[in-house]
């Protein structure tokens, strides 16, 4: 796996200062004028919306006529983010993040499976995300609704950005991915554990500030982080193995060296862009 070089100088300020996230014209009006295939997924989704199945624990049986299985509509990277820009008018719904994730986890599941790539999302609040990514995980506390649902494979990495922020508990245990925020992950605080957490060969970029419990237990990743949580940044990569972690923060370089070095690499990015080798394996 190609370790990905990270721009310096800049901070996430200056990343992201020359994008404003816009919603697409189409978006809300997808529903109304019965473009296909919005028309039907809206009404699956609003059925969803109502239903408790997503809260219900243990999950119960998923029937073929519920999501996650009737979800079968192939789209676009495009229409994908058109569709996550579109639930912005459920956004007061109860079950309005978890639902919006398990039908974007599927939706970019079936895209996948057809051959798609490069999925990018612009979502239109936090909520919007909540714990998205779990049904793309590969264990059994990632998502229980996607079990026996194929995974990326190493051979054609899912490759995924996310323009904004993400809320708690997104993206655990998943495989062979190239995941990339530009955005916070979280609120601050130790609700947003978890994110990355026993992942494996996968490259994962955070722009933004990163969670308490990040990284955790991951296997074989290539991992650059600028920033980390006040909340216990020193759980950061904890009992992660083979894995690289990156930085170009002096102060994320410390909680990395004294919780992520047993076992994995440091790397310190240069002002310049080289790579300074801090601790190897």
């Amino acid at each position: 796996m190609t370790p990905i070089r990270m721009q310096k100088g800049t901070g996430i300020a200056g990343i992201v200062r020359d994008y404003v996230p816009t919603t697409s014209p189409e978006a809300g009006k997808l529903e109304e004028v019965g473009i296909s295939p919005f028309s039907e997924l809206f009404k699956k989704y609003k059925v969803a919306l109502c239903d408790d199945y997503p809260i219900t624990l243990p999950p119960r049986i998923i029937k073929n006529t519920e999501p996650p299985a009737n979800i079968t509509e192939n789209l676009t990277s495009e229409q994908v983010n058109i569709f996550l820009q579109s639930t912005i008018r459920f956004e007061e719904e109860e079950n309005y993040g978890r639902v919006t994730a398990i039908f974007l986890d599927k939706l970019i599941l079936n895209s996948y499976i057809s051959g798609k790539n490069n999925f990018v999302l612009v979502p239109p609040n936090r909520r919007a995300l909540s714990n998205f990514g779990r049904g793309l995980g590969s264990t059994e506390r990632s998502e229980p609704y996607f079990k026996g649902y194929p995974l990326s494979i190493k051979e054609r990495p899912l490759i995924l950005e996310i323009k904004g922020d993400l809320e708690e508990h997104a993206f655990y245990g998943f495989k062979n991915m190239k995941l990339t925020v530009y955005g916070n992950i979280g609120d601050g605080s130790f609700l947003a554990a978890n994110f990355g957490s026993e992942s494996e060969d996968a490259v994962i970029i955070v722009y933004g500030k990163a969670p308490w419990g990040f990284c955790e237990k991951a296997k074989r990743c290539i991992i650059t982080v600028e920033e980390l949580t006040d909340y216990f940044p020193l759980e950061c990569g904890a009992e992660a193995t083979g894995c690289t972690f990156r930085t170009s923060n002096i102060k994320t370089l410390e909680p990395l060296l004294r919780t992520a070095s047993k076992d994995n690499r440091v790397v310190f990015l240069e002002a310049d862009g080289t790579e300074r080798m801090v601790k190897d394996f």
